[in-house]
């Protein structure tokens, strides 16, 4: 075998990989999704989209702006490629040293922050609701209080499934998010009757502590990497860490300016306007989690392996096809929630307390959020290409640049939209941060295949739109009713009659995107019994 065939046979192997993993992680992430909808499903149906909920909702935001502003998703995405490119040279207890210096500098300094917001948690949550009247801004207050610790076990649970994405596990790590529902789910159902959304917060803590800390401590140990109570800070590995790790916190940090304006602005346009953006927000989230995030996850090492071995092409040909897959996966999704969103919003959530009304205010802001689906897909993996190639400035610049918009546009839309104009606005923005983030990596990359994205785009969403328009014209009419089960009926035929023509169309015309999600799920049949 020649040096060609031996690269050529290297490629193969690890769309091979890319692919084994991405469907074990997309099994287990449309797991947790579906458990994600069964928690929703149970806050709408006791709660409904109320003061209860908007109170539930606003007490994450400070645990969220100290999780991104201690990790998010950026250590992840810094650790990753300097952890792999350790192990890739052989350097397995440098590698070690860099774990165990980053989870003690990480715990250290995560009591020192969760302390100062544990004692000021009312002046910072005044900041986010200063509309909410005085009894509820204690109830958030308290709620906040009870949830700050769960940002500990989130982001050293973090570091520990960020090292077993580099030793190609993923089973485990993507197990988190289906502990991490059940618990909540379980807090709502047990303690949501007698102390209302304080179960669900109780949950959150324990799912949090035992989905995405203790059991991930338990993997990673299993796997033979034995982390220590270690200071380096100095070392070399450690130091990149934290360089390439600071412009993406700073970047989603940023994003979180979006999710701030978006509740003080909510707040103030009546009970349930955050609910509503919440519940709207959680579904578009369902395809992109199972679809984008774990795709993103899965191909992640690949790219950065890629990248430290220079192989630009291979590169630039593993982000395209991973970012025209995503929008034959999750442009559908965003016209069916389009078209179909009444429905879709009644089958998940009208229930219980939650009432055609919150359906018919709910829908529209999933229709708006729906229209950024397809560039949030992309850029899942436009900003890992970029973290692959140890470059957190550019996708850092280009997220500010993204929220910027995003807030003039929530402060002009607002008026004349409601609580619509901040999903409108935050679709915009996901677009105009796509374009920044191809637009700059194209020198690096010598190429994007921009005109393969573009054709892709636009043939999955004419494909889509010519099977689903003409059964939205039909359910226009009602001809099933208004109730649940005419919800139920239009779900059926989306899901029996509507999906199964669009495949056909792609296969008959051969679309490369269906290849390759249909070869995947082929190999991963073939090779069940083999461990990724």
């Amino acid at each position: 075998m020649n040096k060609g065939e031996r690269e050529g046979e290297k490629a193969r192997e690890r769309t091979v990989r890319v692919a084994k993993a991405a469907l074990t992680t997309t099994a287990l992430l449309l797991l947790a999704r579906i458990l994600g909808f069964l928690r929703e499903v149970v806050i709408a149906k006791l709660f409904g989209a109320t003061r209860l909920v908007d109170i539930y909702v606003a007490a994450f935001t400070i645990p969220d702006i100290l999780f991104f502003l201690l990790s998010g998703g950026a250590l992840s995405s810094a650790f990753v490629p300097v952890y792999t490119q350790y192990l890739a040279e052989g350097k397995g207890e440098e590698a070690k040293r860099i774990l165990s210096s980053l989870l003690s500098l990480l715990f250290l300094s995560l009591l020192f922050m969760i302390g100062i917001a544990e004692i000021f948690a009312y002046p910072l949550v005044r900041m986010v609701v200063p509309r909410f009247p005085p009894s509820d801004l204690a109830y958030c207050v308290f709620l906040t209080r009870l949830m700050l610790p769960s940002v500990m076990f989130f982001v050293l649970g973090g570091i520990f499934t960020g090292a077993a994405y580099c030793h190609q596990r993923f089973f485990i790590p993507a197990m988190s998010g289906v502990i991490y529902n059940l618990f909540i789910i379980m807090g709502g159902l047990l303690l949501g009757p007698t102390l209302k959304v304080t179960g669900l917060s109780v949950g959150v803590v324990l799912g949090s502590f035992i989905g995405n800390f203790l059991i991930q401590i338990w993997h990673i140990l299993r796997i033979g990497v034995r982390p220590s109570f270690l200071l380096d800070y100095r070392h070399p590995g450690v130091v990149k860490v934290f360089l390439l790790m600071f412009p993406i916190i700073f970047s989603l940090s940023v994003s979180q300016v979006t999710v701030v304006i978006n509740r003080v602005l909510a707040s103030g346009l009546g009970a349930g306007a955050i609910a509503g953006l919440n519940y709207a927000n959680r579904l578009t989230q369902f395809p992109l989690g199972i679809f984008g995030q774990a795709l993103g996850i899965a191909v992640f090492p690949t790219l950065s392996a890629l990248a430290a071995e220079g192989k630009l092409e291979e590169l630039r040909r593993t982000s395209s096809l991973a970012i025209r897959t995503l929008f034959f996966l999750n442009v559908p999704s965003a016209i069916f929630f389009l078209l179909f969103g009444i429905s879709i919003v009644q089958f998940v959530y009208q229930r219980g307390v939650f009432t055609y009304q919150d359906t018919l205010m709910t829908a529209p802001i999933l229709a708006f959020y729906a229209i950024g689906l397809p560039a949030l897909s992309a850029n899942q993996i436009a900003n890992r290409t970029f973290y692959s190639l140890q470059d957190s400035i550019t996708p850092l610049l280009s997220g500010v640049a993204s929220v910027v918009l995003c807030a003039i546009l929530n402060v002009l839309f607002v008026g004349p939209l409601g609580v619509k104009g901040l999903a409108l606005a935050s679709s915009i923005s996901a677009y105009f941060n796509t374009l920044l983030l191809l637009f700059f990596l194209r020198p690096r990359l010598h190429s994007v295949e921009g005109r393969k994205l573009l054709a892709s785009f636009l043939k999955v969403t004419l494909l889509c739109l010519a099977v689903s328009l003409p059964f939205y014209f039909l359910f226009s009419h009602n001809p099933f009713g208004r109730g649940m089960r005419g919800a139920v009926t239009e779900i059926a035929i989306i899901l029996l009659c509507i999906t199964p023509l669009y495949l056909l169309l792609c296969s008959l015309l051969h679309l490369e995107e269906w290849d390759f999600v249909r070869k995947s799920l082929v190999r991963r049949r073939l090779s069940k019994g083999q461990e990724v």
